[in-house]
């Protein structure tokens, strides 16, 4: 039920900021990017998290580069209306 209970939340909120214009596609590429870098590191059949090298290369991704440079180009989109890409 928790499980349900944080998804249905994530949900709603998502579904808020879109109504309220706090979304981009970078935000949404970022959130899909790291959920499924994230399954791929938790999950059978690859569960890169048995293996050092790969899960230190796969939390580098998601941390280091997509969610920095994910949020910053959401965040320019959202106050100054434009693409990162634009610059």
């Amino acid at each position: 039920y928790v499980i349900v209970g944080a998804l249905a939340l994530c949900t709603a909120g998502f579904a808020l900021g879109s109504r309220l214009g706090l979304t981009s596609p970078a935000l949404l590429a970022t959130l899909v990017g790291s959920a499924v870098l994230g399954t791929v590191y938790s999950l059978p059949p690859f569960r890169l998290k048995r293996f050092p090298f790969l899960a230190s290369l796969c939390i580098l991704c998601v941390r280091g580069v997509m969610v920095n440079l994910g949020f910053f180009a959401h965040i320019r989109y959202v106050v100054g209306g434009v693409s990162a890409i634009e610059v």
